[in-house]
């Protein structure tokens, strides 16, 4: 039953250089203290739409495209309130563009985003990503799924580029095949858990190129202790103890190891807090975990 009593708008940025375009988003703030993105609810409309243009439409709520040098007001209006922000359009020209990264390289069956960046005749840099019109040479190996999303298929490599304005960037594009490599668990040391509380863990995969890329493998555990789901989110079960929880991904696994406890951590420590150490002498430091009821664990060697 919370009401709705204030509108913020905000663009991606300030100021625009003519023939660009942008976005701008719409957050509602409600009495009880919880806000909300309202986007693609508002209406949006523009004081100067020869100067800047604002999209209502499905897909492109809140796109902005900065038509001719001035200044405009954005607006989002719902239900009964308003809210607004000003933009500016500059006479500033096209010079030059660029895409990032500068070697672009990913798996085959997977999405790689690039990203485009236009220079401007006053030394500005503005976004450009979805400004540009994008292409692959070679759209058996990768074709743009989207603007700054490239979708890679097969092995093999190719030329992404961007132009506007007259100007055109390039960037060598490699698609690995699917190989992986090596599957890890983040975070690599969980904290403990007390029972009946849970956590997220995420799996990362390792391909033999060195590309990495968030996994959604498959999720056990070797004990009563601990019971995980498909989502990977791990619950402390009724038995204390360590258990062990294993994602796996074809061939590969990686394991991660938690406490059940019945006591909550209460803090972290470090001793000495301060440690001076001459040179060519050595020094140590001891990490310690604490617990309820005054349980402290030693964790400096893990």
């Amino acid at each position: 039953n919370a009401a709705l009593q204030r509108l913020v708008v905000v663009p991606d940025r300030v100021q625009y250089a003519a023939g660009t375009a942008g976005s701008t988003t719409a957050t509602g703030f409600f009495s009880d203290g919880s806000h909300a993105d309202l986007t693609s609810l508002v209406k949006w409309s523009s004081s100067a739409p020869s100067v800047m243009s604002v999209s209502s439409s499905s897909g492109n709520w809140g796109r902005l495209g900065a038509q001719t040098p001035g200044r405009a007001t954005i607006e989002a209006s719902y239900l009964e309130l308003t809210g607004s922000t000003s933009v500016t359009v500059s006479d500033a020209t096209l010079t030059g563009l660029t895409i990032s990264p500068l070697r672009p390289h990913g798996v085959e069956g997977t999405d790689l985003p690039v990203e485009a960046t236009g220079l401007f005749s006053d030394g500005s840099a503005q976004p450009m990503t979805r400004s540009v019109q994008w292409s692959v040479d070679d759209q058996s190996v990768g074709y743009v799924s989207s603007p700054g999303t490239v979708t890679l298929l097969t092995e093999g490599s190719t030329i992404v580029r961007a132009g506007a304005a007259g100007l055109q960037a390039q960037a060598g594009l490699d698609v690995a095949p699917l190989a992986p490599a090596q599957l890890e668990i983040s975070p690599a040391l969980p904290d403990a858990l007390q029972l009946g509380a849970s956590s997220r863990l995420t799996a990362w995969l390792t391909h033999r190129d060195g590309t990495v890329v968030l996994d959604d493998p498959s999720w056990s555990s070797t004990s009563l202790t601990l019971a995980v789901n498909s989502a990977g989110e791990v619950t402390a079960s009724e038995q204390l103890g360590v258990g062990t929880v294993i994602a796996s991904e074809g061939s590969l696994s990686a394991p991660a190891s938690i406490e059940a406890t019945s006591n909550g951590i209460e803090g972290w420590h470090v001793w000495p807090p301060e440690l001076v150490v001459p040179t060519g002498a050595e020094g140590s430091l001891v990490f310690e975990r604490i617990l309820g009821a005054g349980i402290v664990q030693d964790l400096t060697q893990t």
